[in-house]
């Protein structure tokens, strides 16, 4: 065999792999999506509800937006998971808490500008998101470009959720 016969065949079977490829990865994921804290799993499920130990978590999270679960925070006596809603282009990033303890999972409001978080920690005490404002595309030029201009750090501690030290709405 040929070095020009052997690359025409690797060739061949290169192309009829890609197709098995492709469809493999276009699956959704956030229905295989979990986390594991040191009080259980939690996971979204086939239906993209959150569920923590097997039992739906409530309240429930908008189910119309991809979900990610992000960040795994360990305080004192609960874990602290960062889920991350994004959709569409009028409000693209929203966040949720989910507070997970020996006693069960609580999840915050919505929360954030719609941006994306620029930086996400925590400490002892809090979990904070840092973010621009945001106004989506419908909004006026001059209004969006000042939104666009501000900070905003939003901040998990204690199950209550700030925005620039103003509770969260």
């Amino acid at each position: 065999m040929t070095i020009r016969n052997a690359t025409f065949i690797l060739a061949a079977l290169l192309l009829l792999m890609r197709p098995c490829a492709f469809t493999q990865s276009s699956e959704p994921q956030s229905s295989d999506e979990q986390v594991r804290t040191r009080f259980g799993t939690v996971k979204f499920d086939d239906n993209d509800k959150l569920r923590f130990r097997g039992r739906l978590v409530q309240p429930g999270i908008e189910t119309s937006r991809t979900l990610d679960l992000t960040v795994v925070y360990n305080r004192a006596d609960s874990d602290v998971v960062v889920v991350t809603a994004s959709d569409g282009i009028a409000c693209p990033y929203r966040y949720y808490f989910v507070s997970v303890s020996k006693s069960g999972a609580t999840v915050s409001n919505e929360v954030g500008t719609c941006a994306k978080a620029d930086d996400m920690r925590s400490d002892r005490h809090s979990v904070t998101l840092t973010m621009q404002g945001f106004l989506g595309p419908f909004e006026p030029e001059a209004q969006r470009k000042k939104a666009f201009k501000e900070k905003h750090l939003i901040v998990f501690q204690d199950g209550a959720v700030t925005d620039n030290g103003k509770p969260a709405k």
